[in-house]
C-alpha cells in the first residue's frame, strides 16, 4: 500500500482528543456499592447446605461425645470431620469455575480475587469458630485444650493444603472431585489410625504432632497465597 494512502487513512481514522473528559466522568451518577455491603452480601451466596453441614457435624460430635464410653476415641472421630469442612470451603471457592463465571467476575469492580478473599474471610472465620467449639466438645477425653487443638487442626490443615493446591493447579469443573477424594481420604486415614494406632495420640508423639502442625500451617499459608494470586485479572497482550 502506498505510504501517502497509509498516512491519509491514519489521519482519517485517528479519533480527536476527548474534550472535558474528566468533567464528564465526575458528573456521572451510578450506584456505588460499599465494600462492607458486598462483604456481608456474600453470606447470602454461600449455599445453605454448607451451613447445614457445619451445624449437623457439630451436633453429631456433641452426641458422639455424650454417648461414647471410650473418651480416647473422641479426638480421632472429631478430627475426621474437619477435612469435610475444608471440602465445604473449596466447593464455594470453586463455584466460579464450576458455573463458567470466572472470566465475568474478573471484569467486575469487585473482581474474582476480591470476592475470593471475602468468601475466605467469611468461611474461614466461621470454620475457626466451629473448630474451637469442636475442641471444647472434645475436652471430655482429658487431653487438654492444647493437645486437642493440635490433634484436630492437623487433618484440617492437611486437607486444606491439598485442596487449595489442587484447585490452583487444575482449573476445571472436575477438580472438585479430586478435592472430594483427597478430603475423604484424609478423614478415612484418621479414622483408621484412631482404631489401629491409637497410641499416636499419646504424649510420646506430641513433638511429632507439633512438627506436623508447624509444617502444615506454613504450607497452607503458601498454598493459600498462591491460590489468591491465581485469581488476579488476566493480563492481555494488546
Amino acid at each position: 500500500m502506498d505510504n501517502k494512502l497509509k498516512q491519509a487513512i491514519r489521519q482519517g481514522l485517528t479519533p480527536p482528543p476527548p474534550l472535558h473528559k474528566s468533567e464528564f466522568i465526575h458528573r456521572m451518577t451510578y450506584p456505588k456499592t460499599r465494600f462492607q455491603d458486598v462483604l456481608f452480601s456474600q453470606i447470602r451466596f454461600v449455599r445453605k447446605r454448607v451451613w447445614f453441614f457445619y451445624i449437623l457435624s457439630t451436633c453429631f460430635a456433641y452426641l458422639y461425645t455424650s454417648l461414647t464410653t471410650i473418651p480416647e476415641n473422641i479426638v480421632g472421630v472429631i478430627s475426621a470431620i474437619l477435612p469435610l469442612f475444608s471440602l465445604c470451603i473449596v466447593t464455594e471457592l470453586h463455584k466460579s469455575i464450576a458455573f463458567n463465571m470466572e472470566e465475568t467476575e474478573l471484569a467486575c469492580k469487585y473482581n474474582l480475587q476480591k470476592i475470593t478473599l471475602m468468601k475466605l474471610s467469611i468461611l474461614g472465620t466461621f470454620s475457626f469458630v466451629m473448630l474451637m467449639l469442636l475442641v471444647a466438645i472434645a475436652s471430655k477425653n482429658n487431653f487438654g485444650i492444647f493437645r486437642n487443638s493440635i490433634y484436630i487442626s492437623v487433618p484440617y490443615l492437611l486437607s486444606t493444603y491439598i485442596s487449595l493446591g489442587t484447585i490452583s493447579k487444575i482449573r476445571s469443573k472436575e477438580t472438585i472431585y479430586i478435592c472430594t477424594l483427597a478430603c475423604s481420604g484424609v478423614s478415612a486415614l484418621i479414622l483408621i489410625s484412631n482404631n489401629l494406632y491409637a497410641f499416636i495420640y499419646s504424649t510420646s508423639f506430641l513433638t511429632l504432632w507439633l512438627g506436623l502442625f508447624v509444617i502444615l500451617i506454613t504450607l497452607t499459608i503458601f498454598s493459600l497465597t498462591r491460590f489468591v494470586k491465581s485469581q488476579e485479572e488476566l493480563q492481555w497482550n494488546l
